[in-house]
């Protein structure tokens, strides 16, 4: 798509008259995703994750539904996705870029994401600390992540909310679990 605008003076003092055009330009179709940098995640299995798909002509669905178009939600929650994949892997500081939406072909464009993972986390050791109104061990059997584990944002956050369940459920529903890595 080409915007363009012409300024020319208007009939009062101090006016203007804007003319903006737009070249709506073909419709694009997302031909390919392509991930650059990742290594613990086939592109494959993460290509599975994503809203927005390539589109394939052969493919009966693709004509019915929304398959290689973009929209701005979709790739947010796209790049979501693949943030929540690494880190569900213990990859807790991945930085997700992009996409970059590169022409490809008379009609197509190819989406390219850069990803970098950053280390591996595992969980070295687990405590609970903060609790005046039950028994710890009552909390402490909750937290079921595993000395050694990845530390999967997930399973961090299932804690979190088995822990705020286990409030709520008796009346504390203004508790905050905040885990600290």
């Amino acid at each position: 798509t080409r915007v363009s605008w012409r300024i020319e003076p208007g009939r009062a003092a101090g006016a203007v008259k804007v003319s903006v055009t737009v070249d709506e330009g073909a419709r694009a179709r997302v031909k390919a995703i392509e991930f650059h940098g990742p290594s613990a995640i086939d592109p494959s299995a993460l290509r599975d994750r994503l809203k927005i798909r390539a589109f394939r002509w052969w493919n009966p669905a693709h004509w019915i539904t929304a398959a290689g178009r973009l929209n701005d939600e979709d790739l947010r929650a796209d790049r979501a996705a693949i943030e929540a994949a690494f880190r569900d892997l213990g990859h807790l500081d991945v930085v997700v870029r992009g996409p970059a939406v590169v022409p490809e072909g008379r009609d197509g464009v190819r989406l390219k994401y850069v990803v970098a993972e950053g280390p591996r986390y595992r969980v070295g050791s687990v405590s609970v600390e903060g609790v005046t109104r039950f028994p710890t061990q009552d909390i402490a059997r909750l937290v079921r992540l595993t000395p050694g584990a990845p530390a999967a944002q997930s399973a961090i956050d299932r804690v979190s909310e088995a822990i705020g369940d286990y409030y709520g459920n008796r009346g504390y529903v203004g508790v905050q679990v905040r885990p600290v890595i």
